[in-house]
């Protein structure tokens, strides 16, 4: 009976470890701290080589700590927001935006520190956002 003791215990600590290791959370990427903070758009990259991103054409995002932000962009009426929630996996980025819609994006910095948006793991095509000031 000792020894069933001492196995049960043994599995008690078990299982309360894994509860403890799963309260991290296993969806952030290798260095999604990175991306936390103030980003605005300021040069693509596409088939055709590399543009800038001038004026109104420039967007916005806010990625707080929490796991939620702010899309800021600018429409006919002016400047407009949308607020999500973020997940990274990995170097993916899922975006759920509160009106229902969501982008699946792979992130990852150039040599500048901006950070690089792609909706290709290739980043064949991607957007680089400078640190908002």
């Amino acid at each position: 009976m000792n020894k069933q003791l001492h196995y049960f215990a043994l599995l008690i600590v078990a299982v309360a470890t894994m509860a403890l290791t799963s309260c991290h959370d296993d969806h952030d990427g290798p260095y999604f701290e990175d991306i936390i903070g103030s980003w605005v758009s300021d040069y693509g990259h596409d088939y055709y080589g590399d543009y800038d991103i001038l004026g109104t054409d420039a967007v916005r995002y806010d990625f707080y700590i929490d796991h939620t932000g702010r899309y800021t962009y600018y429409s006919t009426w002016g400047q407009e927001y949308i607020d999500f929630d973020w997940y990274a996996y990995g170097d993916q980025l899922q975006i759920n935006y509160y009106d229902g819609s969501y982008e699946n994006l792979y992130y990852g910095f150039d040599n500048w520190g901006y950070l690089l948006l792609s909706p290709y793991y290739n980043f064949s095509e991607y957007t680089g956002y400078r640190p908002a000031m």
